[in-house]
């Protein structure tokens, strides 16, 4: 496995997706990839993911949120990685019926970005992965 750009580690509160948005906005304009719409799919993606590792990762204020940030230049494209410590959950396919409540925040990812989940004991991890160009 390659190693991360870089990485942030905080503990989950209801500011924790404000605040890896924020991060990660960063780490893209470091990278030259300011203003895209794909950096802005990615970080709606991300938002959505750490708030998602807030409300099922393990408490709020309590639980560790872990988050890797990869970019590549051939091809280019941007991964990242958010980890909890919750018990995660077996992905199945998700269908749009707005009268059910859940799994919204699974279809504003993978909406955004092409997403896999993995274990990664203590870790459950949503990986978040966009490539320029893609809108």
């Amino acid at each position: 496995m390659r190693s991360p750009s870089c990485e942030l580690r905080i503990f989950s509160t209801q500011m924790s997706a404000r605040q890896v948005r924020y991060w990660l906005r960063e780490k893209l304009d470091a990278c030259g990839a300011a203003g895209t719409d794909w950096t802005g799919d990615l970080i709606a993606g991300v938002g959505e993911a750490v708030a998602n590792a807030w409300q099922h990762g393990g408490g709020a204020g309590c639980a560790p949120i872990h988050v890797s940030f990869f970019f590549d230049l051939a091809p280019v494209r941007a991964v990242v990685e958010v980890g909890d410590m919750g018990r995660g959950f077996e992905p199945a396919p998700v269908t749009i019926d707005l009268e059910e409540t859940g799994h919204r925040g699974r279809l504003i990812m993978e909406g955004f970005c092409e997403v896999r989940y993995e274990r990664r004991p203590p870790w459950f991890v949503v990986v978040l992965k966009k490539r320029i160009g893609e809108a």
